[in-house]
C-alpha cells in the first residue's frame, strides 16, 4: 500500500513510503503472545520511516 511522502530515518530523506502489515512475537510472564503492527517502510533504502 503506497503512503504519501514521510522522512525516512535511515537515508534522511522525505521520500515515499511503503506501508506493511508486521508480526511481532513477545514473551510476556511466560506466555507468548503475537502482535500485528503496520509499520512504513523507505521506498530508497528500505528503513523505516519516523
Amino acid at each position: 500500500m503506497e503512503n504519501q511522502r514521510d522522512f525516512c530515518t535511515e537515508c534522511r530523506r522525505e521520500t515515499s513510503c511503503t506501508l506493511k502489515k508486521i508480526k511481532i512475537n513477545q514473551t510476556i510472564r511466560e506466555k507468548e503472545y503475537t502482535f500485528e503492527i503496520t509499520a512504513a517502510f523507505c521506498n530508497e533504502c528500505g528503513g523505516e520511516m519516523g
